[in-house]
């Protein structure tokens, strides 16, 4: 388990966001970035549908994105009515067309968890410390020496493709039926340090939260509402402060 600590515990909606506060705050940071994997986690909420968004990034990408992008493998997971074949062939070639040809997109394969159907897609994902150009986009920040902020993008025309889906059930893309999580893996030797501006960590709501990790630990971080309205409002939020120990 990591160390984890907050500066107050705040009052969540039911869906584990909070309300009225701002993502502005003063955050107390440790030394330089550290060598992990970052497992990012995005899900939007459908009538009776489920999508979500993952992806691993290892700091080594993350320390040579000033030279150039660094493509990461990323997977979709979409809640689909059943796993037989025949429904698969009808609903597949509608979820590829949500992404963009950069992406490679290619259909996974189907598994149930629980009694829900999950369709898989691998797709391609881009770590840079530049403009965004992936329907996927992690950007990574160098505040000072010390710090790298990891702030997520979606492509606004792969927002319009996922609304243009909704928009045959009668719904929207909203805030409120979207959530992020990133889970960060220490693969290194030595500590690595977060901060978590106001979400969730490992379950518990934190503002201002932070914490360590020890080699191989890992924590998991899911933002707040505030966080999915900048995101889908096309700002840059902050999901991630990463630095190290000394």
């Amino acid at each position: 388990m990591s160390g984890i600590a907050s500066l107050s515990p705040m009052p969540v909606d039911e869906r584990g966001g909070f309300l009225g506060k701002s993502l502005q705050m003063q955050l107390q940071e440790q030394s330089m970035i550290a060598k992990v994997g970052v497992l990012v986690f995005l899900s939007i909420m459908l009538t009776g549908c489920e999508i979500e968004l993952d992806a691993d990034l290892y700091v080594t990408d993350i320390e040579i994105v000033h030279e150039q992008p660094q493509a990461f493998q990323a997977q979709l997971a979409i809640e689909v009515p059943t796993c037989k074949s025949e429904k698969i062939a009808d609903i597949g070639p509608k979820v590829l067309a949500l992404f963009d040809a950069n992406s490679n997109a290619t259909i996974a394969g189907c598994n149930n968890k629980g009694m829900t159907s999950l369709l898989g897609v691998v797709f391609e994902g881009e770590l840079t410390s530049g403009e965004p150009t992936r329907d996927l986009t992690i950007v990574r920040v160098q505040t000072d020496e010390n710090t790298a902020v990891l702030k997520p993008v979606l492509n606004p025309k792969f927002m319009q493709r996922v609304n243009a889906l909704l928009q045959e059930n009668m719904q929207s893309l909203s805030f409120k039926s979207t959530t992020m999580t990133v889970t960060l893996h220490n693969d290194r030797s030595d500590p690595v340090s977060y901060v978590v501006p106001e979400g969730w960590i490992d379950d518990q709501p934190v503002q201002g939260g932070f914490g360590e990790l020890e080699r191989r630990q890992k924590v998991k971080v899911r933002g707040s509402n505030v966080l999915s309205a900048l995101l889908l409002d096309g700002s840059r939020p902050t999901i991630m402060r990463l630095g190290t120990s000394k």
